[in-house]
């Protein structure tokens, strides 16, 4: 029920009020939206929410001007016609406390005002807020599978690892304190760290994927290449170094096969696919774990000598110098030019006929790495680290009688502490790239002080296992 003003003899609000007469001062019409019933008192009025001079708990001003919400002209508000039977059927009306939709209370305030909802308002639409429910809820279970595939994997026990293994596989009793035989602790572990990339626990093999949240997430994809650079030139070392005796041996077949699988392309998706190959290569090293494990102590299956392990040195050397080199790019932090020497320098002074200004301070800009792709190469680097903090950390174990002559133990664990604290889990979620004294921190440069210090050790421990001879 609406109410609107009707034609009264007059009304008091307080004794100077200005009295009405039968025509009305204002319209008679109510409009829907907003506004309150004239037939109410200047003090009513007043004191409904909204109003002019409304103040929950005070006396309104009866004075107080009112706004009429509605104006007459307003088109667009639906107009409620007049009750037929006058001001005494209003009255009867407004006595009514039945509490109906439009009628007054009993106290005579009038009921909230009634709000009519637009057909073109889409918020109100039941399928659109569905809509976008469903598309939310998609949106957190990709973000959530592509937090967890992206986990880097944690540093691990490599002798507690292979001893497990090897009970595992029958070749220990498990409450056996014998020694592994020699280099069973290293290829155990390249199997462990070639599993890992395939482990279906983490999401498996992510690098090949076409169509999972592996698309999404590109560091633990650079991550896994890094890995398996790494275990291919590990692999390719078992091959030539540690599995021959002297340099006129015959090289295990299974090793040949193993290498061949590891070097596969490391993004094909089917036919056949990377996984598929890295599988087969998983089993070939087990057939060689498997024939060091039934070996004799005397036996030439793995060959645990002082030259094979400087030679293996001088490749890791060399990797960790690239390593270092390629983070100091990502971070910016060359002002002379690192790429020049002397050679470059007497051609260009005599093709110019006199040295170019500012030549040896030159620095390309094009040669640094781009800003997009600052966080894959740091991933990367990341991945082939971890994998030889693991393959070195067994061979310490394999090689032990060998350091211990040599006095290179205590280098070895130098080495190991540079690379472990490569391999420390990150906290920031993204890879910063501050300046070197500034408030944010530089994870490029971290890496590369860490690669750079476990550089030099090597090239200390090598000169140790030639006898002190220069490099």
């Amino acid at each position: 029920m609406f109410y609107g003003a009707v034609a009264q003899l007059g009304e008091r609000c307080v004794r100077n009020a200005e009295v009405e007469g039968s025509i009305p001062f204002r319209s008679t019409i109510l409009h829907r939206r907003g506004g309150f019933p004239a037939a109410f008192s200047c003090r009513q009025r007043l004191a409904y929410p909204g109003s002019i001079g409304y103040e929950q708990g005070m006396e309104p001003d009866p004075d107080t001007p009112l706004k009429d919400p509605n104006p007459a002209g307003d088109e667009t508000a639906t107009p409620v016609t007049e009750p037929e039977t006058g001001a005494s059927e209003m009255s009867a009306g407004s006595d009514d406390t039945t509490g109906g939709t439009g009628s007054a209370s009993a106290d005579g305030m009038p009921p909230p005002p009634v709000e009519v909802k637009s057909k073109n308002d889409w918020t109100k639409n039941v399928w659109i807020k569905r809509g976008f429910r469903f598309v939310a809820g998609i949106a957190l279970i990709l973000v959530t599978l592509c937090m967890y595939i992206s986990r880097i994997p944690p540093v691990f026990d490599v002798d507690a690892r292979a001893r497990e293994r090897a009970i595992d596989m029958g070749h220990i009793e498990a409450d056996s304190t014998r020694r592994l035989p020699t280099g069973y602790t290293t290829v155990a572990t390249t199997i462990e760290l070639a599993e890992w990339l395939l482990d279906p626990r983490r999401g498996g093999y992510l690098s090949n994927d076409r169509f999972s949240p592996a698309i999404f997430v590109d560091n633990i994809r650079n991550f896994e290449y890094g890995m398996v650079i790494q275990l291919r030139d590990f692999v390719h070392s078992l091959r030539q170094d540690f599995s021959r005796s002297r340099a006129q041996s015959l090289e295990r077949e299974e090793l040949i096969e193993a290498e061949a699988r590891f070097n596969f392309n490391h993004n094909s998706w089917i036919i056949p696919s990377t996984e598929s190959q890295y599988r087969e290569g998983i089993r070939f090293l087990e057939v060689y774990l498997e024939a060091i494990a039934n070996s004799g102590p005397e036996s030439r299956v793995f060959v645990a000598r002082q030259d094979q392990l400087e030679g293996w040195l001088r490749r890791q050397q060399f990797r960790l110098g690239s390593f270092g080199f390629r983070m100091r790019q990502n971070a910016t932090t060359y002002q002379f030019n690192p790429f020049l020497d002397r050679s470059d320098i007497i051609r260009e002074i005599g093709e110019l006929g006199e040295e170019p200004e500012g030549f040896l301070n030159q620095y390309d800009p094009d040669r640094t790495t781009p800003w997009r792709m600052r966080d894959d190469e740091f991933y990367e680097i990341r991945g082939s680290v971890f994998v030889m903090y693991h393959t070195m950390l067994a061979l310490r174990t394999d090689y032990e009688s060998i350091l211990n002559d040599f006095n290179g133990m205590g280098l070895m664990n130098r080495i190991l502490s540079e690379l472990y604290a490569a391999s420390s889990p990150m906290v920031s979620p993204v890879v910063l790239n501050g300046s070197e004294y500034g408030f944010v921190h530089n994870h490029s440069l971290t890496m590369a002080a860490h690669v750079t210090k476990a550089h030099l050790a090597i090239q200390d421990l090598r000169i140790l296992l030639r006898g002190g001879s220069d490099l």
